[in-house]
């Protein structure tokens, strides 16, 4: 699968829709994480766009589509790539920058463009291509963004690509990107030479710029069209179904997109690969082997995301639970997985003084036990991804048990930082329950939720549990095992060490 931006600062998984960014690549510069994630929001638009969303449900199916070989699987997830990495990076690159000339200036943006964007994975070259608009008013620059990023990307595949049964082959689909038509960025090349002639077609509708500049212009597919195309995708199947306009939702407007690409951000270390970056091991007494120098354990219901065929084949069973263990001041990881009852034996015994964490799906807070099985310690710390998820956590459980009773702390990354984070304790439960975001309005909406059944946590409290919450700084931000991020924070002008 494809991302779109290849830096490791920020990532956007077209698939999966939601936008993350890397706490330690960002932390110290909090002008480069706002414009990093006006480069990731900009994907996320576009990966709503009609071409987005036609890509996004092929993307879906074709591991499903039995005529397909793997080699043809390969060739048309990279067709569908490279037909629109010039209009996905070109204008997602542009909107960094725009972002960053409303910070620090035209001259100082342009001059931090020249210098920091990747020469080579062609971000510099491709947002040269835009050097034109440098020097046209804020109105046209507007225009150039919202019109030719959707008439780019309003190819007609969604209208029409079933009726020229384009998924008949892997040869057959690639002629239909061949035609410039049907390709995003050929669409652009188009639409770039017209414009950068004629600026003024930019204050002229979309139909007329597309027509000006040798396009067909394509109006946005009706459900009617959007139902019989995934009807056609999933007749490629094993399992054809057939698809009611009825089913189709409404497509959000522009302002409504980027809230919900704002709602899909994470904050997080993006290294954190269990999967492809741990060191596997085979049996309990090779995990065991590093208990004495664990400071941290993930664990989590074992699934594709963490455990490889290879591990699998090796314990001779499907595990249920996949573990991480992060050695202190050591960048390798191992991970194994085990059987459930296993797992616990471990969480119990020779990783019971560990620091551990469980995403938030893995603790019921109303009981107060982790989902892997009552018999196992509480975790030190239940991680949220996102607020929303956090939010429809502590309301449930507000609704099922009006006892309950919270303490909280909001603390931002550093002074004027947007990376922010929520540390909530249910009295008398053991866990933090921990939410990391992107400015105040996520985090806000949680504390307004607990705020008549709450109190603040104290310096005391918090430092009470600061060696588990430095070791999800390292664990899920990347940070230098020796900082006391947490006294850090707290104290907001002296760095602390452990």
């Amino acid at each position: 699968m494809h991302v779109w931006n290849l830096l490791t600062k920020g990532r956007y998984t077209p698939v999966q829709r939601y936008i993350a960014l890397d706490w330690r690549k960002l932390f110290l510069d909090p002008q480069i994480a706002q414009i990093t994630l006006a480069h990731e929001a900009s994907h996320y638009v576009m990966g709503e766009s009609e071409f987005g969303q036609a890509v996004r449900t092929i993307e879906t199916l074709l591991d499903h589509m039995t005529h397909f070989s793997e080699e043809d699987r390969s060739r048309i997830r990279e067709l569908l790539y490279k037909s629109q990495i010039f209009v996905q990076e070109g204008f997602a690159t542009y909107m960094e920058i725009e972002r960053l000339k409303s910070l620090r200036g035209k001259s100082a943006a342009l001059q931090w463009a020249k210098e920091h964007l990747n020469r080579d994975h062609g971000y510099w070259d491709r947002f040269t291509e835009f050097s034109f608009a440098h020097d046209l008013s804020k109105k046209y620059r507007d225009f150039l963004v919202g019109k030719m990023s959707g008439i780019s990307l309003e190819t007609g595949m969604r209208r029409f690509g079933q009726h020229r049964d384009f998924l008949l082959s892997a040869t057959k689909f690639e002629e239909f990107l061949s035609d410039p038509q049907n390709n995003p960025d050929e669409r652009l090349r188009l639409l770039l030479q017209g414009v950068k002639k004629r600026p003024w077609l930019l204050t002229k509708s979309r139909k007329e710029i597309a027509e000006a500049c040798g396009l067909h212009y394509n109006e946005p597919s009706t459900k009617n069209e959007v139902a019989n195309y995934l009807t056609y995708l999933w007749s490629k199947t094993p399992t054809p179904h057939v698809i009611a306009s009825e089913m189709i939702g409404d497509t959000p407007n522009g302002e409504q997109l980027f809230l919900n690409a704002f709602e899909s951000l994470r904050i997080t270390n993006l290294n954190l690969d269990f999967r492809d970056t741990s060191v596997p091991l085979y049996s309990n007494d090779d995990f065991i082997f590093y208990a004495d120098v664990t400071e941290a354990v993930f664990y989590t219901e074992a699934g594709q995301r963490f455990i490889t065929p290879a591990l699998v084949h090796a314990l001779g069973q499907s595990p249920d639970v996949a573990l991480a263990a992060f050695p202190k001041g050591d960048k390798v990881k191992y991970i194994t997985a085990n059987s459930r009852e296993n797992a616990v034996s471990l969480l119990n015994g020779p990783f019971r003084t560990c620091t551990q964490i469980v995403k938030h799906l893995g603790f019921d807070i109303v009981t107060n036990t982790p989902k892997l099985s009552p018999e196992v310690r509480q975790p030190n710390i239940v991680i949220y991804d996102i607020p929303r998820d956090m939010f429809a956590v502590v309301e449930a459980a507000m609704q099922q048990n009006a006892e309950l009773r919270f303490k909280y702390r909001h603390i931002g990354a550093s002074d004027d930082h947007p990376f922010q984070m929520l540390w909530i304790a249910v009295e008398g439960q053991e866990p933090f329950h921990v939410l990391t975001h992107y400015g105040n309005a996520g985090i806000s909406s949680v504390i307004s939720l607990i705020r008549d059944r709450a109190t603040q946590l104290s310096d005391d409290e918090i430092l009470a549990q600061r060696k588990h919450l430095n070791n999800l700084f390292v664990v899920g931000m990347d940070m230098p095992w020796e900082v006391d991020w947490t006294t850090s924070m707290i104290d907001g002008e002296t760095i602390h060490y452990r």
